[in-house]
């Protein structure tokens, strides 16, 4: 069996016998005659093992141990005592210290190898279990991160969002913290469908790729993007001021219609985008009276009346300027959507006002 072990004694005939015992049995043997010249010759390359004497003049075997073992960098390496001290006390110290082994001198050859040989078996399992502990542990992170993304685009998925959304909430609700709102926006790609069936389902997928890395271009890296369903993208804008939601919808927006997409046959695709936005808390004065969902589905709302209002374009729904009443906030509870579509909410849009009213009146049975 091969290993790389330090021999520490301050007696040269101690050491002698010792690395001619090992090299014989086939080990790479090193020796220092001092604690300080121990510790530089591990710094310099760790060994495998260890054996160490206690009595040298400067810095004692039990010196040496400890500093070992409060180094990250060196903790793992078996330290073996070899020495003459017979009270049961020195090998109860040498153990405190971190020693794995304790042999007395005058020492036997045969025990000698034999514990060598049992604690590098010990040490080369443990690095084994340690390797496999360290493979799992990243195959863990690998199936959590897959778990949480979209495979086509690389965005977030619904479960991602779902786990980590209500430490947000709670994050903005904190008047101690007072972050900023969350911005909620709900984005469609227009007439998608009429992509896939002229281009192929393979063009449609680039579309999604492409939209994508588009988003990720108008939103911070610490925004949850995310891939809702099909060709609905949802995105939070984390604790951000309510009055860049425009800006932030305009972006996106632009970011599509004003540049064409490429396929691999040199097709240039032009496609556009929907989007409907509504912040959290939405309310002032009302913190808690919508919850994160109430406002998705008020963005989701505002998304399909940008839709009917001609697509390409944004639409927003917030709380309107003289608050709301106990009243339409318990509407807003009960329906968020029959509330915005009955006037109650202030709108704001890039559509025409007229197509906005129409887009927002309620629908007929």
């Amino acid at each position: 069996m091969s290993g790389d072990i330090l021999v520490v004694d301050d007696n040269p005939n101690n050491l002698a016998v010792l690395v001619g015992l090992l090299r014989s049995s086939g080990y790479q043997a090193r020796v220092a005659n001092s604690g300080r010249g121990a510790m530089g010759a591990i710094r310099a390359r760790a060994p495998e093992l260890v054996l160490l004497d206690i009595n040298m003049p400067d810095l004692d075997g039990y010196e040496v141990c400890r500093a070992l073992k409060a180094d990250p960098g060196t903790r793992s390496i078996p330290i073996l005592f070899i020495s003459a001290l017979d009270d049961p006390i020195d090998k109860v110290k040498a153990f405190a210290a971190g020693g794995v082994d304790y042999i007395q001198k005058p020492f036997q050859a045969e025990e000698v190898l034999a514990r060598v040989e049992s604690h590098l078996k010990i040490r080369r399992l443990q690095q084994q279990l340690e390797a496999h502990a360290a493979r799992l542990e990243e195959a863990l992170a690998t199936l959590a991160e897959v778990a949480v993304t979209d495979p086509l685009t690389g965005l977030r998925n619904r479960r991602y969002l779902i786990e980590r959304i209500d430490d947000d909430v709670a994050l903005s609700l904190d008047p101690r913290a007072n972050p900023g709102d969350l911005l909620f926006f709900m984005i469609d790609l227009d007439h998608f469908k009429a992509v896939n069936d002229r281009y192929g389902h393979a063009a449609g997928d680039m579309v999604l790729v492409e939209f994508a890395r588009r988003l990720r271009r108008v939103f911070r890296a610490s925004d949850h993007i995310v891939r809702w369903g099909g060709e609905e993208f949802l995105v939070v804008v984390r604790f951000e001021s309510r009055a860049r939601a425009e800006d932030l919808a305009e972006r996106v927006r632009a970011a599509l219609a004003h540049e064409q997409i490429d396929l691999p046959d040199g097709t240039q695709l032009t496609s556009t985008c929907s989007i409907g936005f509504a912040s959290f808390p939405f309310a002032a004065g009302y913190p808690a009276a919508l919850r994160w969902q109430d406002v998705l589905e008020l963005a989701d709302v505002a998304l399909y009346a940008a839709k009917r209002a001609g697509r390409n374009c944004w639409m927003g729904l917030s709380a309107p300027a003289g608050g709301l009443s106990e009243e339409a906030l318990g509407a807003l509870r009960a329906d968020p959507a029959e509330v915005a579509l009955h006037g109650a909410l202030q709108v704001s849009s890039s559509a025409e006002p007229e197509r906005v009213r129409e887009a927002l009146a309620p629908r007929r049975a």
